[in-house]
């Protein structure tokens, strides 16, 4: 159980009213919030080791997302070549 003391009334409204625009409570709404929050930050984690792997052997200089989604795949495949043998 999470229990968030000393939200001001009016963030708490805008909660309240963005739970609503979604058709839920205001309790699924908070969670769906955390969770997304966990799932971006586990993204940015994993996203961050694979570059600072790549940079350590020489790697990539420039941080676009064609790069980014290069990186990514082949630590994948790196990982299902580990794990297969």
């Amino acid at each position: 159980m999470i229990q968030i003391r000393d939200v001001p009334e009016e963030t708490r409204d805008v909660l309240k009213q963005n739970a609503a625009h979604k058709g839920i409570s205001l309790n699924s709404y908070l969670k769906q919030l955390i969770k997304n929050d966990t799932a971006m930050n586990q993204q940015e984690t994993a996203r961050q080791k694979v570059m600072e792997r790549k940079y350590a052997q020489g790697g990539f200089k420039e941080l676009s997302r064609e790069n980014i989604a290069k990186l990514v795949r082949e630590d994948r495949e790196e990982h299902a070549r580990k794990f297969a043998s």
